[in-house]
């Protein structure tokens, strides 16, 4: 990660003519300010020559937490799938903040047991998976912009994705 951004503030620093560099990252198992603290601090190190402004995007603690947010695709109704009841009975993210949920499990990382859990209830509420290297089932115009009303009806929730957009 640290060698990615040293690289790309070289190439803006040696092209010129950027106005933003962004930075997208997963907060992980890291508190979303720790992330966004140790990415500022490596940017102060390597700093951007001219007008260039850095736009640090920490996502809490994954992209798979924000697609979790999605409450009208992802609905528990008593899941008669028991592996997808088993992920709303340890945290039900329809109606909970999908960015405070925990793993469920020793054996996963937060980030990994969010996915997991995106996979197995897309998988029992719509019939529609879900792979990490091929998000297209969570990328339509439908799922975003249920995703943007769950800010509107629940504005304590998904604080990371409020900023980003």
């Amino acid at each position: 990660m640290y060698k990615h951004i040293t690289d790309s503030i070289a190439t803006i620093n040696e092209c010129g003519g950027y106005d933003f560099f962004v930075i997208g990252i997963d907060a992980e198992d890291l508190a979303y300010e720790d992330r966004y603290q140790e990415i500022e601090e490596r940017i102060n190190l390597e700093p951007l020559n001219g007008n260039c402004t850095p736009i640090i995007m920490v996502q809490n603690c994954c992209l798979e937490t924000w697609l979790l947010g999605n409450n009208t695709i992802i609905q528990n109704n008593n899941q008669t799938d028991i592996s997808a009841q088993h992920y709303f009975n340890w945290y039900d993210v329809t109606c909970n903040d999908p960015e405070c949920m925990t793993s469920g499990r020793d054996d996963y990382t937060t980030a990994q047991y969010h996915e997991k859990y995106l996979r197995t209830v897309l998988t029992a509420c719509r019939g529609r998976g879900y792979q990490k290297g091929r998000p297209q089932s969570c990328g339509t115009f439908d799922y975003w912009s249920n995703l943007l009303r769950r800010l509107n009806n629940d504005p304590n929730h998904l604080m990371s994705f409020r900023k980003f957009v």
